[in-house]
């Protein structure tokens, strides 16, 4: 039986997680935005992107190495704050007891892999890997930030309260 304080922990667990695993993504946007930067330019740092009149040469220069600069800024900045995260996240999942919950979690949410091979680098069947998730998302609860604890969007604030009840 699911009592409602469990339904909020999991839900909470969950939506951190989510957001953990979205890091990588967030990451390799920054990375690819570096590497189109980089890609603009030729070997002498000039960029190839002018589409108006005159030479491409008059400004090129300065203009494809701020883009790249700033691309590279933005990526650093982004990588500063996965890695914090993903520091604490790994930190999290360290405290829990049961080690197939932290594999579970470490498969699903810090590497992403799907429950075909969750499952199979856990040696159980998808449905057993699967049925874990749960158990392992409110085990996880106590160890989550604080803001994921209690930040909530409006609706599902209103929700949990409902839940609570």
């Amino acid at each position: 039986m699911r009592n409602k304080t469990d339904e909020f922990m999991e839900y909470a667990a969950e939506r951190y997680m989510n957001h953990i695993k979205h890091l990588e993504r967030n990451i390799n946007v920054a990375l690819a935005s570096v590497a189109s930067a980089r890609n603009k330019l030729d070997i002498a740092g000039v960029s190839y992107e002018c589409h108006v009149r005159g030479s491409c040469m008059d400004s090129a220069i300065p203009d494809g190495l701020s883009k790249l600069e700033v691309a590279l800024n933005e990526a650093e900045t982004e990588l500063q704050g996965y890695n914090e995260e993903m520091e604490q996240a790994k930190k999290a999942i360290r405290a829990l007891d049961n080690e197939l919950y932290r594999c579970v979690l470490k498969c699903r949410y810090i590497l992403d892999l799907n429950w075909c091979h969750t499952a199979k680098a856990l040696g159980y069947s998808e449905s057993h890997a699967k049925s874990l998730r749960r158990p392992a998302l409110i085990a996880l609860y106590p160890y989550i930030p604080e803001e994921w604890k209690t930040n909530l969007p409006n609706a599902e604030i209103r929700d949990s309260i409902v839940l609570s009840d």
